[in-house]
């Protein structure tokens, strides 16, 4: 959901909205966004 909010307002040329709406999930580089952190969920995979 939140994909087609950005992309609908990047395709409206409201890009000040979308970056800070963009914000608000940061670095996106969280342990949590990672195959490795449910190993229980994921077995032997690797990477987002």
């Amino acid at each position: 959901l939140w994909f087609v909010r950005l992309a609908l307002l990047t395709k409206l040329n409201l890009f000040q909205n979308a970056e800070m709406e963009f914000e608000a999930f940061g670095q996106l580089d969280q342990p949590d966004l990672y195959y490795e952190y449910f190993p229980n969920v994921y077995p032997g995979r690797r990477g987002m």
